[in-house]
């Protein structure tokens, strides 16, 4: 993030900064914004007879054998930050922004959380401005951290501690820590659990290092901005650390993190003066207006605020012809921010992008925490705000601003510029942001062909109830519309109809309604069917997955039933809608009972009047029953909808994996426990087995259900707007199941696009705050879905805006992960096919595979490996994300250009 004070532009003589705190403090760890980069590569092991030995970056802790050594080139498996990162006048734009302990293990912080395995260098930079080097006085710095530091000011050096003399390599270790601050009395691996750390809480502390009291002259200041520079490196382990055993806990090993700690990491900084004259410190809010630079891939936070002593930078976009890419400022004030508006130009370069290509839209105030205490900026409103309040706890009006450009499919390659005009009121000076999109030469295909598979689930009620419309009224119907046409943006493959009530899915009525005739039969009307398939054709295509939801378990536990094969606790009665032809009244009833010769004729009916409207539109081999969960329906049942629809398939979303229901196949599965990780490409197979997998390529649907303890990834609603990002590549690199032929995970699913918190209920699944409303999802105790409720996960990533669904930070995240992933695949279908791989020639191929390779490591470290690494985003945000961009979407452009060169 990058600013400028406004009023320090407009108005020299006007301080700038807020008065300054009484402790003298000018910069610190909880309040000053530090830019951050982190290099990861191999572990450090220090044998019992002192060897050092370098480890492999993943899985380093195995409990069964050593690692195999690397050389020093093999150490260092990521981008090392420039050799000049140290000076004042270095470019860190592109660095991660935080405020808070780094990477440092301390007290209740302990469990899960900090556990990088490969963190092996850590580079700090945090900045004050110097007015007056002469009337400045000597400053003092305090620090504590863990592993060993070297400290610099302006790009000399100042100190160091635990770290050897003269030239530091970036896998140059810290001294050693002491066996006692890795081992209890008893020589066991310290757990890092509150009984041991109260217990042998001495052994704790050693983990701790400081320096304090080091006087920085005043004749190293400059004048305008300084930067302290801290550079952390990392400590070796002992042999035990890596190969050591402790109890069990919870029937996990320490592997699982209950034991590990980084011995690397930044507790606490504080540079001080005893007088702020001629400085300003960097410990708060500035006063007045700023505009400042932000990374789409991080949500806003009202407490956030631009550094002052960075510039307002351009906003830079990169992206592929026929994609859709964004990039953010924030504008902040200390007042209310009155009629804020912004107006962008046309972008010129090689040819002209159109203004009208870029939508301008402004981010709401409305992603909360479950109890509603932590808030960020999610939905993306098509429409400016009359005004800003200021906060009551941040004491700040703070209003995200995002530029979103559709680059034309014929657009022209290269830099194109314009810029942005915001105003905040008729009396003020409008500002101008420059704009800088980077077309690269490769063309994505259109969202409705894209290979990843996304299972967003729509909900036509929550709409209803979200802007108090009578359901299936017009005003509904272009309200459902405009769900189905974002979903269709991210080229979602799945779309639901309702033949029952009170599903799980939290619909009271069906949408198959059913008429009354005068001999007492049933006829069903399929009218809003039909035309919810109309629109959803309109905007997604060919949908691959109709889900025809017709069954429900009966009293099924909470959970999967471990070892039962085809489980079911029983069939829920079937629950249909009746309806009153003459008057549109609505009835709760009863369908047949399953089992029975009327209920395979009440099935055929509306299963196979489904079944004629999809075959219109090509869609016949797309319908599937459902939704089978971790418990099955009864034989009877089973074959009472299999004799409605012979040949249609099933839906299933469970823990495990399943491929069949009373020998009837599964056509589409979302599973948690069926879904194994990605893993380190960089080891051989001996080592690590299969590492490359190509779900797109899986003829069987399988897709993640993104749950708790999935390791593919986490998607809750409060989950980082990163993990958004990488969740569809993530899961395509995935393996389907614990079997090395297996071509991998298809994408994600079984997340929802619109249930929004409309009731104030309780759900089944995970509990929602208390006093907090609550998703359609799992509201009527009878469609309870144990550990498969949608509650577990993100149930939105559509926000409800003015005039219906809007975008959100974390589904314009997965709107460009999918644009990433589909590039992927462009590039490894040429590799995998050996006709194609042939025209690319050796060196290209050789690139193409190590960029694939490398962009797995990424995803490991970045969105993390449940029991192997911790999911590390400052790392991530660190890495020039951007740039990894850049170079997937060249390599795809140097791929398309070389099958076209080699076809003629």
């Amino acid at each position: 993030v990058v600013c400028f004070t406004i009023a320090a532009l407009l108005f020299p003589t006007v301080a700038a900064l807020a008065e300054q705190p009484e402790t003298g403090v000018v910069l610190d760890m909880n309040n000053t914004y530090w830019r951050c980069f982190s290099v990861r590569g191999s572990e450090a092991a220090r044998s019992a007879a002192g060897k050092l030995q370098f480890l492999y970056e993943f899985k380093p802790v195995l409990g069964r054998a050593k690692n195999k050594s690397l050389n020093k080139k093999d150490m260092v498996h990521t981008d090392l930050p420039p050799d000049d990162w140290r000076k004042t006048n270095f470019d860190d734009s592109s660095w991660a922004r935080q405020r808070g302990s780094i990477y440092a293990f301390i007290k209740d912080k302990y469990q899960f959380k900090g556990t990088y395995f490969s963190a092996m260098l850590l580079c700090l930079r945090g900045k004050f401005t110097v007015d007056d080097p002469a009337a400045a006085k000597d400053m003092h710095l305090n620090l504590t951290f863990q592993g060993g530091i070297v400290v610099y000011l302006n790009g000399k050096e100042i100190t160091r501690a635990h770290m050897p003399r003269g030239k530091l390599d970036p896998w140059t270790p810290a001294e050693d820590y002491p066996l006692e601050a890795y081992v209890n009395p008893d020589n066991q691996l310290l757990t890092n659990r509150g009984k041991d750390i109260a217990k042998h809480a001495d052994r704790f502390a050693k983990r701790s290092r400081g320096i304090s009291g080091i006087t920085i002259p005043a004749s190293m200041f400059q004048k305008g901005v300084n930067v302290l520079a801290i550079e952390v490196h990392r400590a070796a382990a002992p042999e035990i650390m890596f190969l050591g055993r402790t109890k069990k806990l919870f029937n996990v090993l320490h592997i699982k993190g209950y034991c590990w700690w980084n011995r690397i990491g930044i507790e606490d900084v504080s540079l001080f003066s005893k007088t702020h004259k001629g400085i300003q410190a960097n410990t708060q809010r500035p006063k007045g207006l700023q505009i400042w630079n932000h990374p789409v891939i991080r949500l806003v936070r009202p407490s956030q605020y631009g550094d002052p002593n960075e510039p307002l930078r351009p906003v830079r976009i990169v992206g592929a012809r026929n994609g859709t890419y964004s990039g953010v400022v924030v504008v902040s004030s200390t007042g209310p921010i009155n009629g804020i508006n912004a107006t962008v130009t046309d972008l010129k370069g090689p040819g002209v992008l159109k203004a009208s290509d870029i939508q301008i839209r402004y981010a709401l105030k409305d992603g909360s925490d479950r109890r509603g205490k932590r808030q960020w900026f999610d939905g993306l409103e098509e429409f400016p705000p009359g005004s800003v309040a200021v906060g009551p706890k941040n004491g700040a009006a703070i209003q995200p601003v995002w530029f979103t450009v559709h680059v034309p499919e014929k657009a022209a390659p290269g830099l194109y510029e314009g810029h942005a005009v915001i105003r905040t009121s008729k009396t003020s000076r409008p500002v101008q942001v420059p704009i800088k999109l980077t077309v690269l030469d490769w063309t994505l295909p259109n969202s409705t062909d894209f290979k990843t598979h996304v299972g967003l689930v729509q909900s036509p009620e929550t709409l209803a109830m979200q802007y108090n419309v009578p359901l299936w009224s017009d005003r509904h119907w272009k309200l459902v519309e405009k769900s189905l046409r974002l979903l269709g943006q991210v080229g979602n493959k799945t779309i639901y109809i309702t033949l029952i009530r009170r599903s799980h899915f939290g619909n009271e009525h069906s949408m198959v309604r059913w008429v009354r005739q005068p001999d007492g039969s049933l006829k069903p009307d399929l009218a809003i069917a039909e035309k919810y398939i109309e629109l959803a054709v309109k905007h997604m295509g060919r949908i691959p997955v109709v889900g025809l939801y017709c069954w429900e378990p009966s009293n099924a536990p909470a959970h999967f039933p471990a070892g039962a094969k085809n489980f079911s606790p029983g069939d829920r009665d079937i629950l249909i809608t009746t309806v009153d032809p003459k008057t549109g009244e609505l009835k709760k009833e009863k369908g047949p009972k399953w089992g029975t010769p009327e209920c395979g004729t009440f099935w055929k009916k509306a299963l196979g009047g489904i079944m004629s409207i999809l075959k219109k539109h090509g869609l016949e081999k797309s319908a599937m029953l459902g939704i089978a969960c971790d418990y099955s329906p009864t034989r009877p049942c089973a074959d009472d909808l299999a004799a409605a629809v012979p040949n249609a398939s099933w839906i299933m979303h469970c823990h495990p994996y399943r491929t069949e229901i009373h020998k009837r196949p599964v056509g589409s599965l979302a599973s948690v426990w069926g879904i194994f990780g990605t893993r380190d490409p960089a080891a051989g197979p001996d080592y690590y087995g299969n590492t490359r997998f190509h779900g797109w390529r899986n003829p069987f649907r399988v897709v993640a259900f993104p749950r708790a303890g999935n390791p593919v990834a986490y998607i809750g609603r409060t989950s980082p707007s990163e993990l958004f990002r990488l969740v569809a590549e993530k899961s395509i690199v995935s393996q389907g199941r614990p079997n090395a032929k297996s071509p991998g995970v298809r994408g994600f699913g079984r997340l929802g696009a619109d249930f929004w918190p409309v009731i104030k209920a309780k759900v089944s699944g995970r509990a929602i705050g208390r006093g907090q409303a609550a998703p359609l999802c799992g509201r009527f105790p009878d469609s309870h879905a144990g550990g498969m409720a949608m509650t577990y996960v993100s149930y939105y990533v559509l926000s409800p805006g003015k005039e219906g669904a809007i975008s959100s930070n974390r589904f314009e995240m997965i709107r460009e992960g999918l644009q990433e992933a589909e590039a992927r695949i462009f590039i490894s279908e040429a590799l995998l096919d050996p006709e194609k791989r042939a025209k690319l020639g050796s060196a290209l191929v050789k690139r193409c595979w190590k960029l694939l390779d490398d962009r797995v490591r990424m995803i490991i470290r970045s969105a993390g490996q449940r029991g192997l690494i911790g999911a590390d985003w400052l790392w991530y945000g660190g890495l020039g994300w951007r740039k990894q961009s850049q170079k997937l979407y060249i390599t795809a452009a140097e791929v398309a250009e070389a099958l076209e060169k080699n076809s003629k």
